[in-house]
């Protein structure tokens, strides 16, 4: 009997192809496909294919061929409905009994596609209309040509109800625009009018690259900035990446699929050479969406933007994911600095540097390490007994006995560092309470940051020139234009951002270098404030880095002493522990 189509691509798309077919049969992971001995017949060298992006096997010794249905069938002998019902109960689905009323619904689907992409086509349109004119030099101005507006079929949504003008003309009923989520009834015996007004469009398409829904953007300061479409027969946002169907297949090349936070942001990363980023649709990350992402690499990385409200839906990320964790499958993290998000962090550092910070993503179970601690210093028994209890109440939460029981072992791990490094020394004395910090080094990226900072706002600085002064910066000639430039500030508190930076020009120093860094600090306004803030959060990061280096390896030296550790290892140990928790409480509290 026919199964309704949405029925059958739900069932298809919580499947996967090489897990089954992997049951059965040792599979080599070559390229974007999987090699393996066939099955439906003899041989010794492998000549049998399994593609999940195309969702088939092929065998180019016998011939066989067929999706994840007819394997099943014919490794276990079973007919297609027995078939469909096995898969469906595997992953917990239940299969729908057909009736006229399911197949005329079905009908009314495929309708829907087509009322749908009529509108992407008349935004696409618009947007080089002339009502479309400031919606087109809106994107322009983001940086994108013709040829990636084309590629992503963005589009404009006029004022008025132009689309559903144009959707009357073609005879489309007005039944049909609202299932397609395209008009909005009116109130108090209006006429319906247009969902989206006055917006640039970005279609979202479903698997196989359907478009089903909208995301539109405001250009101007109006709420909300983003609107999508809301749910229909089509379209069910937590379940829908945007740009998933063009990121996969470059995904499982690489091994690479990053999650950002806005459409915006995916363009941004395919034009620079990252064709594997996607995004949700404007709601927390869920269950079903990180189930799409582990279908094609087994450890996505989170990207959201590196303000608090990125961290704090990165963190909502981590516990959605923590009750569905099994082997093999979690989630990679990276926060970007200077409250940036990918397009801006682009724009300023560039694509080299986008690399260095994607392979420096960071394991699930250090964000949700960071996240227990994070402000809490741990100096009595009550407090540690509290992190304890945290901890158990956070691994419980974890399905898999398996993988449970690593982050129990890892995360206790953690908490005994901490306990015992805060622990009196067995000769009764107590650690010391001061200690002497680890030199901060910067990295390239963030040395020239802080040279802006230091060049753009130089009558705000003074109180910051100590710790410029004791950092130890990679690049020699950012150290020595810092420098010049805190020499200067002592002497003349009042000196202008322009006077500094033309000093530093007559000095023959090139200011080339932080021309991305200066321009981001001038095309946002910053009050002072907010400067003090930043300067604040920039050297407490330095010096957290810092300080968590010299713990591992201090962490790893009592780790190799056989017998007593020397006692000043366990006072080092244990001031650094405690400096770091008060560093930690003044970033976050």
């Amino acid at each position: 009997m026919p199964y309704p189509v949405r029925f059958m691509e739900e069932l298809k798309s919580r499947l996967s192809l090489t897990e089954d077919v992997g049951r059965r049969v040792k599979l080599t992971h070559r390229g974007r496909d999987y090699t393996g001995l066939c099955p439906f017949h003899k041989e010794k060298t492998p000549s049998f294919s399994v593609s999940d992006d195309k969702g088939f096997y092929h065998c180019f010794g016998c011939g066989a061929h067929g999706d994840i249905f007819s394997f099943v069938m014919a490794t276990d002998g079973i007919s297609f409905p027995e078939a469909v019902e096995k898969l469906a109960a595997k992953v917990g689905m239940e299969v729908p009994k057909s009736s006229p009323a399911e197949r005329e619904k079905e009908k009314k689907r495929a309708t829907l596609h087509e009322v749908i992409e009529s509108a992407c086509a008349f935004y696409e349109k618009q947007l080089h209309s002339p009502a479309g004119k400031e919606a087109l030099q809106y994107l322009r101005g983001r940086g994108l040509s013709d040829t990636d507006i084309a590629n992503f079929r963005l589009g404009y949504a006029g004022t008025g109800n132009t689309l559903k003008a144009e959707l009357q003309q073609k005879g489309i009923p007005e039944e049909q625009m609202f299932a397609a989520g395209l008009v909005s009834p009116g109130r108090d015996g209006r006429d319906s009018y247009d969902y989206f007004r006055d917006r640039v469009m970005f279609p979202i398409a479903d698997k196989r690259g359907r478009i089903i829904a909208f995301g539109g953007r405001v250009m101007k300061d109006a709420e909300p900035k983003y609107l999508n479409s809301p749910d229909t027969d089509l379209f069910h946002k937590g379940e829908v990446l945007y740009a998933l169907t063009r990121a996969s297949v470059p995904a499982r090349e690489q091994q690479t699929l990053l999650l950002v936070e806005g459409y915006m942001d995916v363009i941004a990363l395919h034009k620079a050479g990252f064709p594997f980023a996607v995004a949700p649709l404007g709601t927390a990350l869920t269950e079903i969406q990180i189930q799409a992402l582990w279908k094609i690499v087994p450890e996505p990385i989170v990207c959201f933007d590196g303000d608090e409200a990125g961290q704090r839906a990165a963190m909502r990320a981590a516990e959605r994911a923590l009750p569905i964790l099994k082997p093999g499958f979690s989630l990679r993290f990276i926060f970007l600095p200077d409250k940036l998000d990918p397009d801006e962090y682009l724009q300023t550092f560039g694509t080299k540097s986008f690399s260095e910070q994607l392979s420096e993503s960071q394991p699930l179970v250090w964000l949700i390490w960071e996240n227990l601690i994070r402000g809490k210093a741990i100096t009595t028994p009550e407090r540690k007994a509290a992190l304890e209890k945290s901890v158990e109440d956070t691994v419980s939460k974890i399905a898999d006995p398996s993988v449970q029981n690593y982050y129990r072992r890892e995360l206790r791990q953690k908490l005994w560092d901490i306990t015992s490094a805060s622990a009196k020394r067995k000769d009764g004395k107590k650690t010391p309470a001061k200690v002497k910090l680890p030199e901060c080094r910067p990295g390239r990226d963030e040395g020239k940051m802080l040279l802006a900072y230091l060049l753009s706002y130089p009558n705000l600085m003074e109180k910051w020139l100590d710790a410029y002064m004791t950092v130890r910066f990679a690049d020699k000639d950012i150290e020595e234009m810092v420098s010049i430039a805190g020499t200067e500030i002592m002497a003349n508190p009042d000196i202008t951002a322009e006077s500094l930076q033309d000093l530093l020009t007559a000095k023959g120093k090139s200011l080339k270098p932080i021309l991305p860094e200066l321009e981001m600090l001038m095309r946002k306004e910053r009050f002072p404030a907010d400067i003090e803030e930043e300067m604040q959060e920039r050297f407490r990061s330095l010096q957290l880095k810092a300080i968590s280096e010299e713990l591992e390896a201090t962490a790893a030296l009592l780790s190799d002493c056989l017998n007593e550790p020397p006692p000043e290892l366990w006072e080092r140990f244990s001031a650094l522990q405690a400096e770091k928790a008060k560093i930690l409480s003044e970033l976050y509290t």
